[in-house]
C-alpha cells in the first residue's frame, strides 16, 4: 500500500458585500493509484461563490474538477440556497442540486433538502432527504432516495 497525503495547496477568498465571498482553491494528492495501476500524484482546482441575498437567505454555487486518470469523476458542480431561521432563530435549512459528470458514463444528479436544528451551543441535529438520479452515471443502477439524520457536536 502506498503512503499518501491530501492537502489544500492554496485557497484565496475574495470577500464582497457584507456577507458574500468568492473562494478559489487548489488541492493535491500524492501516492494515488491510477486506473492503469501505477501510482502518481495529482492536483486540481475548485471554486465557490457564496452570495448573501438577504439577512436570512444565502445562495451558493460550487465547481470542482478532477483528473480522470485517478477516479471516475470529471467535474462536479452544485447550486443551492440556505435560509436562516425557518424553524428557530439560529437554525438553517436549505436545498441543493448537485451534478457529477462521470468518466466513461453519463452524469449523476442529486437533490438534497436539509436543515440544522440547534439543540444547544455545541449540539445540533441535521435531518436530510437526498434523491439521486442515475447513480454513478449508470442507468442500470437506477435512482436512490436517502433519508439521513446527522448529529453535530462541536468542542
Amino acid at each position: 500500500m502506498a503512503a499518501w497525503w491530501h492537502r489544500r495547496l492554496l485557497v484565496v477568498e475574495i470577500p464582497y458585500g457584507t456577507e458574500s465571498s468568492i473562494r478559489l482553491g487548489t488541492w493535491h494528492h500524492t501516492g494515488l493509484e491510477t486506473r492503469a495501476g501505477d501510482v502518481r500524484s495529482t492536483s486540481d482546482f475548485y471554486a465557490v461563490l457564496d452570495h448573501a441575498i438577504s439577512a436570512s437567505l444565502n445562495g451558493f454555487v460550487q465547481f470542482g474538477n478532477a483528473n480522470t486518470h485517478f477516479n471516475e469523476i470529471k467535474t462536479h458542480w452544485s447550486i443551492g440556497l440556505n435560509y436562516k431561521g425557518l424553524f428557530y432563530e439560529d437554525d438553517f435549512s436549505g436545498a441543493m442540486v448537485s451534478k457529477v459528470d462521470v468518466y466513461g458514463a453519463s452524469s449523476e444528479t442529486a437533490i438534497e433538502l436539509y436543515t440544522n436544528i440547534t439543540i444547544s451551543d455545541n449540539v445540533g441535529l441535521k435531518p436530510g432527504l437526498i434523491y439521486i438520479h442515475n447513480i454513478a452515471g449508470d442507468g442500470a443502477l437506477g435512482n436512490a432516495t436517502i433519508v439521513n439524520l446527522r448529529l453535530s457536536i462541536s468542542f
